[in-house]
Parts: structure tokens; sequence; C-alpha cells
């Protein structure tokens, strides 16, 4: 009798192993699932304070704005047009979009105010930069050399100082 003891004994000891061992599973699943929801939580309270801090931001500039339309002083606001080149000068026209109101600040310049433009700036022609192509000169049919331009700024017609060769001008080596 003493061995079926032992083994009731063993077989108690057995089921009570196997439900602390259920049971410490359950607990880990638990607190996984408990470390999944927290994660989860502190990712959504993360996204919700972006997602207000730019409403916030939205809502001052909607508020900047409302003022700023409302406001009795508002600065002139203009800007000089494109360079444009028209019977050799190349000038560039200010354009005022909106008067000042109330204190606000005026212009630097009236509406339609005209003034020079810098060679190369807008659509304006640059100074022509160029050399002289050599690679005919030792030719024994023509020997010439050829005025290539390389570079003026902005790709419109360049203007050619009084002593500089136009492109493509030819003379003998």
């Amino acid at each position: 009798m003493y061995n079926e003891e032992i083994l009731i004994l063993l077989f108690i000891i057995i089921i009570i192993s196997f439900i602390i061992y259920i049971t410490i599973k359950k607990v880990q699943n638990f607190n996984e699932f408990k470390k999944a929801i927290i994660l989860q939580d502190l990712k959504l309270e993360n996204n919700f304070n972006k997602i207000n801090n730019k409403f916030n931001v939205i809502k001052e500039d909607t508020i900047d704005i409302n003022n700023r339309l409302n406001d009795n002083n508002l600065d002139c606001l203009g800007q000089f047009s494109e360079c444009e080149y028209n019977n050799n000068n190349c000038k560039k026209k200010y354009k005022i979009y909106r008067e000042k109101k109330g204190n606000g600040k005026d212009c630097k310049y009236y509406n339609d105010y005209e003034e020079e433009c810098k060679l190369g700036e807008g659509n304006c022609p640059s100074k022509c930069v160029g050399s002289w192509d050599l690679s005919q000169c030792n030719s024994n049919t023509n020997p010439h050399k050829k005025y290539i331009v390389s570079n003026n700024s902005n790709s419109i017609n360049c203007i050619y100082d009084n002593i500089q060769p136009k492109h493509g001008n030819m003379i003998n080596c």
C-alpha cells in the first residue's frame, strides 16, 4: 500500500505542477498583453498630441489671418516685375498689389516705377564670354580660327563690347 500512496501523491504533485505551470503561462500572457495595450495607448496618446499640436498651429494661423483681415493697419504690398529687354533697354517695373491701410508701412516705390536692370538679370542680355577655337589653325586647306561664345549667363542674346569679336567670326591664324 505504501507504493500506491506514493503513486497517488506523485500524481497529485504532477497535477498541481501542471496547474501552476498553466497559471504562470496565463500570467505571462496577460502581462505581455498588458504591455502591448500600454504601448498602443502611449502610441495613440503621442499621435493625439501631434494632432492637437497641429490643430493649435492651424488655429493660431487662422486667428492671425483673421486679425490681419480685420486690421485697420496694413502694410503696402508691392514688388518688381521680371526684367524685360526692349529697344536696347532692360527695365523692371514696380507693381503695388495692396495699398497701405491706416498706420501701415508705405511701399518703397510708387506704382509703375521703372528701374534699370543689370546685365544678365531676368530677361536682360549678359556680357558675352568666349574664346578663339584654334582647332583649324593646323589645317592645310584653310587655316583659320573661329570665335565661339561659350557663356552668356542667362542663355539670352549677349552684348558684345566694341573690341570683342562676334560669335562665329573667323580670321586667319
